[in-house]
């Protein structure tokens, strides 16, 4: 695998990491069932890019702060 390749597939798992996993742990996204499932995912985008805009590193824990 080349070096471009590895900073791809990187990159990848960098975003699985930062959005995807706190969707699935602190919002149980996967557990959702519902007839409006893109506008709630979209309001729950919405929440973590305004805590990562603040620096916030552990959503959950900002996550409880603003609760």
């Amino acid at each position: 695998m080349s070096g471009a390749a590895r900073r791809l597939d990187w990159g990848r798992w960098k975003i699985d990491n930062l959005l995807h996993h706190v969707r699935d742990r602190i919002f149980r996204e996967e557990d959702y069932v519902g007839r409006l499932p893109r506008i709630v995912a979209d309001m729950r985008n919405l929440a973590i890019d305004v805590h990562r805009r603040d620096s916030r590193v552990n959503i959950a824990a900002a996550l409880r702060r603003t609760a």
